[in-house]
């Protein structure tokens, strides 16, 4: 086996120096197991980190593995073989060689089960997903992992899922073409609403199928065929480089998936197995600037199939927007006008995470270009003193509700005041707080008018500077806490519990944090 010796001290010895003895040397063994059998694992690959060297080597046909040559010290295990999931780092603090050493993997699992009609027949060809749940940035998302289609028996099985809780849903035929092609006759005119296991269609009210390491859990469903329709038409604009994304709307929920086909050279359209009702049809894609471009049209299908849709695709709107400052006079000198004027910006985020950000226009205002059709995110980044007071869009208030609609033509101007007079918040976790390690915490106001905001810490203190003056509450969470605080049913509890605390204009206010939230993330 051949040693790494990527780990090891030089010892360098400068003329006149006393000789030192060499450094002693050490080795490291053990063995890459399955965690629920013990059954050793062949060929994983077993890493070693330290002080940011790293070295690697395979499990042989026992399970087996060894390194040596190595420096006292400390050092990080970990192993990964496909069919598992990826190891826990094992922390090893070697003065000695060590044998024994023990890595256990959990293998995957998979979900299986059977797709029926409500006549109790099997359906073949439906597209079955499984979805993680995910919070980030106090937002939930549904995130698709991995993906089955049912044989001629109607059944699926979806393997190499990490362990944990997911969303099941039976989201189409499986449709999608190439160019030129077309789909199957039989399938082409069947349509089925999306259904999650359990029979909704509404995912937040879908039960989860929970899965263990190595397990098999079942998620049998069944479908209501109907009869479905054909969208066709011409995309303007298509170039090469232009790969257009076709997506079917309902809501905010995207039907196009494995339903539709594109035919790059021509712009040539077909969605098929679309039942009536009412949709968005919006197409995205990339221009030769590599800017986003495209589109957005209402469709309404009534008991026929569509034809001769025209969508095309535009280089998006400009969005346009004014500053205006206001605020105590300390804060409102020249120098702190110009700073607010220069490190303004505002951000637009998609569904997709592609972010959209602002640039200074001259005189107070600012613009946002190339925004296609979508739902955005809006986030505010503001120099201190100051703080967002308000910001409109119409009628549509973006710090109560900080999402923006664009549609079919540019949403209006968005209006935004800057104000100075806002206080601070220093804050201690007490150890009672502190004593599972690092936690954040978020301060949410009493009125809900404008988000949450959060900063983590590692030391039991914290700051929120350049706040607007009122009646907030505050919460602390491990870390590592999935809580989902942006969503409204959260809000309104986390807005009528935790610590109290009143922030007054231009002035500090102290507090110290006793416990962790009682809210559940």
């Amino acid at each position: 086996m051949r040693l790494v010796r990527a780990l090891t001290a030089l010892l360098v010895l400068l003329p006149g120096a006393t000789p030192q003895p060499a450094p002693q040397e050490f080795s490291l063994a053990g063995t890459v197991v399955n965690r629920l059998n013990g059954v050793p694992v062949r060929n994983a690959q077993v890493w070693l980190s330290s002080g940011g060297q790293v070295a690697s080597i395979a499990t042989d046909a026992t399970g087996a593995f060894s390194f040596g040559h190595l420096p006292a010290g400390q050092y990080g295990v970990t192993a990964v073989k496909d069919g598992f999931e990826d190891g826990e780092p094992v922390d090893v603090d070697l003065s000695a060689s060590r044998a024994g050493l023990v890595v256990r993997l959990a293998p995957l699992a998979s979900i299986v089960g059977k797709i029926v009609d409500t006549d109790g027949e099997p359906v073949d060809s439906v597209v079955v997903v499984a979805m993680r749940s995910q919070v980030s940035g106090g937002r939930r998302r549904e995130v698709p992992l991995r993906q089955a289609i049912t044989d001629d028996r109607g059944q699926f099985r979806i393997p190499w899922l990490p362990s944990g809780a997911y969303l099941v849903q039976a989201a189409g035929y499986d449709q999608h073409t190439l160019a030129g092609e077309s789909a199957a006759e039989s399938k082409s005119t069947d349509a089925f609403a999306p259904v999650y296991f359990g029979g909704s269609g509404d995912h937040a009210l879908a039960p989860l199928v929970t899965l263990a390491p190595g397990a098999e859990a079942h998620a049998d469903m069944a479908i209501a065929l109907r009869a479905g329709h054909r969208i066709r038409g011409q995309l303007a604009g298509v170039k090469p480089y232009t790969h257009p994304l076709l997506r079917l709307l309902s809501g905010d929920e995207d039907l196009g998936f494995n339903r539709s086909a594109v035919d790059f050279a021509t712009g040539h359209f077909e969605i098929r197995g679309v039942l009536d009702g009412a949709y968005r049809l919006r197409v995205a894609g990339v221009g030769s600037d590599d800017r986003p471009v495209g589109g957005e049209q209402e469709i309404r299908v009534a008991g026929a199939d569509v034809e001769d849709v025209s969508l095309a695709l535009g280089p998006g709107f400009t969005i346009k927007g004014t500053l205006h400052l206001s605020g105590p006079t300390g804060a409102a000198d020249q120098e702190s006008v110009q700073q607010a004027l220069g490190e303004f910006f505002l951000y637009l985020t998609s569904a997709e995470g592609a972010d959209l950000i602002s640039e200074a226009a001259g005189d107070g205002a600012f613009r946002v270009s190339s925004v296609i059709p979508g739902r955005y995110r809006v986030d505010f980044s503001v120099p201190e003193p100051w703080y967002v007071g308000s910001a409109r869009s119409g009628d549509a208030d973006l710090l109560a509700g900080p999402e923006l609609a664009v549609g079919s033509s540019a949403p209006a101007d968005i209006e935004v005041e800057l104000r100075g007079d806002g206080g601070s918040i220093e804050g201690t976790l007490a150890p009672e707080a502190m004593r599972d390690g690092a936690a954040c915490v978020l301060l949410i106001p009493e009125s809900l008018r404008r988000p949450p905001e959060t900063v983590c810490t590692g030391d039991a203190s914290f700051e929120f500077d350049a706040i607007e003056p009122g009646r907030y509450r505050l919460h602390a969470w491990k870390r590592q806490a999935e809580v989902e605080y942006n969503a409204p049913q959260v809000q309104r509890r986390l807005a009528a519990s935790g610590t109290p605390v009143e922030v007054h204009p231009s002035a500090a206010t102290k507090v110290v944090l006793q416990t962790l939230s009682e809210v559940s993330p």
